[in-house]
């Protein structure tokens, strides 16, 4: 049977990978959650909580969703430390490894559409200024054919503009997805170990 300093080590442990003020905030809680209930209700504190690593896994995703909500620039670091977290919360090893492949299978996807958007978006802004340049030197020779380029240099300008704020959007809008998507799969087996 663990006691309270094992029950407490064990979690401050698992805790590393998150903010030291963070941490000790998380810690100090627990600590107080033991000094409440008494020393003779240690053991059942221990049952009512459950797992040390559970505990861990929740607090390292919570903390993420957290951090993301703030507009943290620091989304792929937070994705990091949820599927860290995955693997520190005490569920069977090949469960683990399926769900981290199949985020970061999401994630290398999503990836790949907000390259290939921004790569189309800096693509049109590049043909809107080159098609604008070369309607530009045909001004004297073709006034008619100059403004047909300029507008369509412009159009093209503008719609890759657009795409490059869409792409910016996008990417957040992903990274916050792949968090939630940990977050709830932390949440499920936690459900999981507190009906058990």
């Amino acid at each position: 049977m663990m006691n309270k300093e094992q029950f407490l080590a064990r979690l401050e442990k698992r805790l590393r990978r998150i903010p030291q003020e963070e941490r000790e905030n998380i810690m100090l809680y627990y600590q107080e959650y033991f000094e409440e209930a008494g020393p003779e209700q240690e053991q059942e504190v221990i049952q009512e909580l459950g797992s040390p690593d559970q505990i861990a896994a929740d607090m390292i995703g919570e903390f993420a969703v957290k951090e993301l909500n703030k507009g943290s620039n620091k989304g792929l670091h937070i994705l990091w430390i949820v599927i860290l977290a995955i693997f520190a919360s005490p569920i069977a090893i090949p469960i683990a490894v399926a769900m981290v492949s199949i985020i970061l299978a999401l994630a290398v996807c999503a990836f790949a559409i907000v390259l290939s958007i921004g790569i189309t978006a800096i693509s049109m802004v590049a043909m809107g200024i080159f098609t604008s340049v070369v309607a530009l030197m045909l001004i004297a020779s073709d006034p008619a054919t100059c403004l047909f380029f300029l507008g369509i240099g412009l159009l093209c300008g503008t719609i890759g503009m657009a795409l490059c704020v869409f792409t910016i959007w996008l990417s957040k809008q992903l990274v916050r997805g792949l968090v939630t998507l940990s977050k709830k799969f932390l949440s499920h087996r936690r459900g999981k170990s507190c009906t058990k």
